[in-house]
């Protein structure tokens, strides 16, 4: 789920602390969602969401990284 950074409803408040308490998950803002998968080496492309909704898609690939020993 991608929660909106502010105005969130308290639809998606319970279902924050549903996922907490049940299996140590939260719901993700679109920053911190981009956060998450750059610190496991991803890139973000896009994200599409519903405005209020708070279902969504994330469009990410594998960050490239180059070395000198990887240039022919």
């Amino acid at each position: 789920m991608i929660v909106l950074e502010k105005g969130a409803t308290s639809f998606h408040a319970m279902l924050d602390l549903t996922m907490m308490a049940f299996n140590s998950g939260i719901e993700r803002t679109g920053k911190e969602w981009k956060t998450l998968l750059d610190s496991a080496g991803f890139d973000v492309i896009n994200m599409w969401s519903h405005g209020g909704d708070a279902d969504g898609i994330i469009e990410a690939m594998i960050k490239l990284q180059f070395s000198p020993s990887n240039i022919n």
